[in-house]
């Protein structure tokens, strides 16, 4: 059992140069973004202040579509923001939008809370009316239940973000940085931003467990962390459990909840001596029954209307306070304040009795589910208050411009941060830096034609509807522009622009593409087989150039010129030779390239000294793996292939297609062979080439090594 602690996220951006004011970095996010936020956070406020929808969990449905739009300009925002860093080679730039973002949030909602309170005191007092009267009340509510309204309003908008993050940022980041989080996501989604104190005790009951900062038991969060701390520190020793520590780390192996569900097991597993050495320590302590209190006490809260608090049910759970003196609090609190709804005139101190009751019986035989929640609840708690700490620290160092004068000094300095959706990016060049080409050969074609007239069947349609139809729309998915497409050849391009560094991710692309139509021919070889036909066979070669094409135009017609056609073309191609002696062999590899011996007496065909074999295989030119590594990064792995004598290199990455979909690509690099007529030993050289897997076995094998 190994335990180390969390991920160390470092806040470090003191490369950036200070802005106007020389104390701060200056930052400025794209107007569409600020003021559809600030829209959106007033009008989500005076819905959730309606005396109707008070403290409503969903929005209405008009505010609903509004903020679908907030989710959509930020995913713009970070799409751009994300290629903008990988062209740039500057990931810090991530970090700093990313607490943009945070602190924009957080201070707008902060900011309008307090402008509309303003505004409806001073309204209230200019009407005398039955309006004023209602804006008096508004006011009254918005202040007493501020806390409230600001985690619900900053939820909202922080979890859609988390989303998007999770769904789309995140993908794409791993395959263009190679990393998933710049900053983690327990940081910068952390509970304790969202409330205005973070030690409020219905807040944090709320997102981790009930826990008072003092108490007159041990119950409290200050003796709690220090017996938790030693505590867990000597049951890690007592099972032989090794704990990793890192010198400056600011977080302890117990900030992580994956490291306590390996100490002391998970629900419904027998209990481990680590969870029973644990629960000997909590009886000593004499904590048990406050641990299981503190459980109760949401439901108990909810159930008396918040007519009586968190701390006084607690007290009373735990015997401070007797069950007489906690319904006298309760009438006096019913008399006090009128309950709105009628359910709630028949409210009585039978639950809370009850739940004593059962409180005492579970307390001689302890739930290790509720000891397992409760040390991950405090210590994720612990955990978060270092988190908000070093969020808070980062954002300070922040001055979010919002005016023009000031935008333009900080710009004019050459100090200014900016992040904008890509399309307000100014003087962008919009001519082509490179291009890919995918060749795909078709084989079998005529003669499968041939045979579905036989059979009376129309090969047109038949092409159409299981074959071209099914590729255009991966076409379209992966970004592909047509170039050529007839019964037995298919060459397709993607282009890249220079302003438009969202889709530089053409040879992944292509490589998603290619195996997309392997996978169709693969079924219309099953339609083949089912109905006697011949199957087709396929061979793929993908290209890259680093220039622009040239374009021929014949009418309206575009006709693409490149060399990258021609590479394509040979990389697609399969000798007849090597068709014949390996097609009936189950090969894990579908492609593979010889080169003649000198001294051979075969002189290959066509007068070729190179030439290969690619069945329903893709081939990658060795530029366009080198492209390919630029536009995404890429593991390495090292395996042995079954009858080879030597370990082949895999590589292995993630990118996502034009819609946002993640996709994974696999390549193997492989060593070009000698042949020899007479010998089936074929020696490898130096010379590599690469191929896009396809095997279903090598893509499991890889997928493992990379989770």
């Amino acid at each position: 059992m190994i335990l180390q602690p969390p991920n160390y996220p470092e806040i470090e951006l003191s490369q950036l140069h200070k802005g106007i004011d020389n104390l701060h970095i200056d930052v400025y996010l794209t107007e569409r973004f600020t003021k559809l936020t600030r829209l959106l956070v007033k009008e989500l406020l005076l819905e959730k202040s309606q005396t109707k929808r008070r403290m409503a969990d969903k929005v209405s449905t008009g505010l609903f579509n509004k903020l679908n739009e907030f989710s959509g300009s930020y995913q713009s925002l970070a799409i751009a923001i994300t290629h903008r860093a990988k062209r740039h080679k500057n990931i810090v730039s991530v970090k700093l939008f990313q607490l943009a973002i945070i602190k924009f949030i957080l201070t707008s909602v902060k900011q309008v809370i307090t402008e509309l309170l303003a505004e409806l005191r001073k309204n209230m007092f200019n009407q005398h009316d039955t309006k004023g009267l209602a804006q008096y009340d508004q006011a009254v509510w918005l202040n007493q239940y501020q806390s409230q309204i600001f985690w619900q309003i900053n939820h909202e908008f922080l979890s859609r973000i988390q989303q998007i993050e999770n769904l789309n940022i995140k993908p794409l980041r791993q395959s263009l940085l190679g990393i998933n989080w710049v900053l983690p996501e327990a940081l910068l989604f952390n509970p304790l931003l969202k409330i205005l104190d973070n030690h409020d005790i219905d807040m944090v009951m709320t997102n981790y467990v009930y826990l008072p900062q003092d108490s007159q038991n041990h119950y409290n969060f200050t003796y709690l962390e220090n017996f938790l701390t030693k505590t867990l520190e000597d049951i890690a020793l007592e099972v032989q459990a090794k704990t990793i520590k890192i010198n400056g780390h600011r977080y302890a192996w117990q900030d992580d909840p994956q490291n306590i569900l390996l100490l002391l097991g998970e629900a419904g597993e027998p209990k481990t001596p680590a969870l029973i050495s644990l629960e000997n320590h909590l009886q000593k302590e004499d904590l048990l029954l406050a641990i299981h209190a503190a459980y109760d006490i949401p439901r108990l809260y909810q159930t008396y209307v918040h007519r009586l608090k968190p701390t006084t049910l607690y007290q009373g759970l735990c015997g401070e306070i007797s069950a007489k003196e906690l319904n006298k609090k309760l009438q006096q609190e019913l008399k006090n304040k009128k309950l709105q709804r009628q359910n709630d005139h028949t409210l009585s101190i039978d639950a809370f009795v009850e739940a004593q009751k059962k409180l005492k019986r579970t307390v001689k035989l302890p739930d290790p589910t509720v000891i397992r929640r409760f040390v991950q609840d405090f210590l994720r708690y612990r955990r978060d208050l270092s988190y908000y700490q070093l969020a808070q620290q980062g954002m300070s160092q922040l001055q979010l411009l919002l005016e023009a004068p000031d935008v333009h000094l900080s710009k004019t300095n050459g100090v200014l941060n900016e992040f904008l959706e890509q399309d307000e990016y100014p003087d962008e060049d919009d001519s082509i830096r490179g291009h890919v080409i995918l060749k795909a050969d078709i084989r079998g074609s005529t003669t499968m034609t041939t045979e579905l007239r036989k059979k009376d069947l129309n090969p047109a349609t038949h092409f159409s509807r299981h074959f071209f139809d099914p590729i255009r729309q991966f076409v379209e998915d992966f970004g592909g522009e047509k170039v050529f497409i007839e019964g037995d050849a298919i060459i397709l391009s993607f282009i890249e622009h220079q302003n438009m560094p969202e889709n530089w991710l053409s040879t992944a692309r292509a490589c998603g593409l290619a195996k997309s139509i392997l996978d169709i021919v693969n079924k219309q070889n099953q339609f083949c087989r089912a109905n006697h036909l011949p199957a087709l066979e396929l061979g793929i070669g993908i290209c890259h150039s680093p220039e622009a094409p040239t374009f021929l135009y014949y009418g309206d017609q575009r006709i693409m010129i490149s060399p990258a056609i021609g590479h394509a073309d040979r990389l697609s191609s399969c000798s007849w030779k090597l068709r014949q002696k390996y097609s009936k062999q189950d090969l894990l590899t579908r492609v593979m390239v010889f080169k003649q011996a000198e001294d051979d007496a075969f002189k290959g065909e066509k007068g070729m000294t190179t030439f290969r074999y690619n069945l329903n295989g893709i081939e990658l030119e060795s530029l366009a793996f080198s492209k390919l590594q630029s536009e995404i990064s890429l593991q390495r792995f090292s395996l042995r292939l079954p009858g080879d004598k030597y370990k082949t290199n895999f590589y292995a990455g993630r990118y996502v297609d034009v819609k946002g979909n993640p996709q994974e690509v696999v390549v193997r690099e492989g060593r070009v062979l000698v042949w020899r007529e007479t010998d089936d030993n074929h020696v490898p050289t130096n010379e590599v080439y690469y191929e896009v897997v396809t095997h279903k076995t090598i893509l499991t094998t890889i997928k493992k090594a990379m989770r």
